[in-house]
C-alpha cells in the first residue's frame, strides 16, 4: 500500500470514529436534558444550537457547496440541507417538484437518536426542531416569500422526516413561514436527479474532514 493510500485509509477511520463519537455526545446531551429538565428545556437546547449554527455557517455553506446565487430560493435551501446532511452521514432524499417547490427527506434511522432512544423522545421535540432552522432559510437569504411545510415525522411513526420548501406568490407574515400538513402521497425521489458535490472541489479527503467537522459542530 502506498503512503497516499495509507493516509486516506487512516483519515477514513479517524473521521468515522469522530462522527460516531460526536453523534453520541450530541444524542446524550439532548436525552439527558429531556430526562432531567423536561421537554421545554430540550426544545430550547435544540433551538439555541441550531440557530447559532445557522447564523454562523449558512451563508458560507451555500458558497462552499457550490450553490449558485441565481438559483431559485426553494432550490437553494433544499440543496443546502440535502448536501450538508449527506456530508454529515444522514440518508437523504431530494425531489425538485418545481423551481418553487422542493422536497427533502431525512430517512430513518435518525443520526441523533439511531437506537431505542428515539422511542423515548416525544414527537413534539422533533416538530420544534424543524421550526428552528428550516422556516428561517428565507430570512437568511432575504426572501420574504420562502416557507417550509413539514409533512411527516419519524417520531410520529413515519419512515422519514419529510417536508418541502415553497416560494409563495406573496410575502409571508411572521409565523406563516412554517406549516404542518400531513401528506399520504408524495413524489418519488430519483437519486440520479439529486444534487451532487463537484468532485474536483470536493475530493474524498475534503469530504471526510467535512463529515468530521459537521458532527463535531453538532456535538459541541
Amino acid at each position: 500500500m502506498t503512503k497516499e493510500a495509507e493516509d486516506i485509509a487512516q483519515l477514513r477511520a479517524d473521521c468515522a470514529l469522530a462522527n460516531k463519537f460526536w453523534g453520541r455526545i450530541f444524542s446524550a446531551l439532548g436525552a439527558v436534558t429531556y430526562r432531567e429538565k423536561g421537554l421545554e428545556a430540550a426544545q430550547k437546547l435544540w433551538v439555541m444550537l441550531l440557530r447559532q449554527h445557522q447564523q454562523g455557517f449558512y451563508h458560507q455553506g451555500l458558497c462552499k457547496l457550490g450553490i449558485r446565487d441565481d438559483e431559485p430560493p426553494a432550490v437553494k435551501a433544499a440543496k443546502y440541507h440535502y448536501l450538508t446532511n449527506q456530508i454529515g452521514g444522514l440518508d437523504m432524499e431530494y425531489v425538485e417538484e418545481s423551481p418553487k417547490k422542493v422536497w427533502i427527506r431525512y430517512v430513518a434511522p435518525m443520526w441523533t437518536y439511531a437506537g431505542v432512544t428515539m422511542l423515548a423522545i416525544p414527537g413534539a421535540l422533533r416538530r420544534e426542531i424543524f421550526t428552528a432552522w428550516h422556516p428561517r432559510n428565507g430570512a437568511m437569504m432575504g426572501n420574504t416569500r420562502l416557507g417550509w411545510v413539514s409533512t411527516k415525522f419519524i417520531m410520529e411513526s413515519e419512515w422519514c422526516d419529510e417536508g418541502y420548501f415553497i416560494e409563495y406568490d406573496h410575502d409571508l407574515a411572521p409565523g406563516e413561514e412554517f406549516r404542518f400538513e400531513p401528506a399520504m402521497h408524495t413524489p418519488e425521489a430519483d437519486p440520479a436527479k439529486a444534487p451532487r458535490l463537484d468532485p474536483e472541489a470536493w475530493p474524498e479527503a475534503r469530504r471526510l474532514k467535512a463529515t468530521r467537522n459537521w458532527s463535531r459542530a453538532a456535538g459541541r
